[in-house]
């Protein structure tokens, strides 16, 4: 090694196995996670920005703004 100069001593084959069994185990993990929650909180749309916003939100938390409660229709 004159010159200081360093290079890659291990297999390529290696590295190109370790690809092939790591890509599709990160891809397969990834599918995975990000599964719909089927136990979300309900949603609604912020009027001033047009966020999704949990119900019990009074304050917008994208932009600041106050929102309304949600109105519930009397019951006859």
């Amino acid at each position: 090694m004159a010159g200081g100069k360093k290079s890659f001593q291990g297999s390529i084959l290696l590295l190109v196995i370790l690809l092939l069994i790591c890509f599709p185990a990160g891809l397969i993990y990834l599918v995975i996670k990000w599964e719909e929650d089927t136990t979300s909180v309900p949603m609604r749309t912020c009027m001033s920005c047009g966020a999704n916003i949990p119900v019990n939100y009074n304050v917008c938390p994208h932009c600041g703004k106050a929102t309304m409660p949600e109105q519930v229709p009397p019951q006859a």
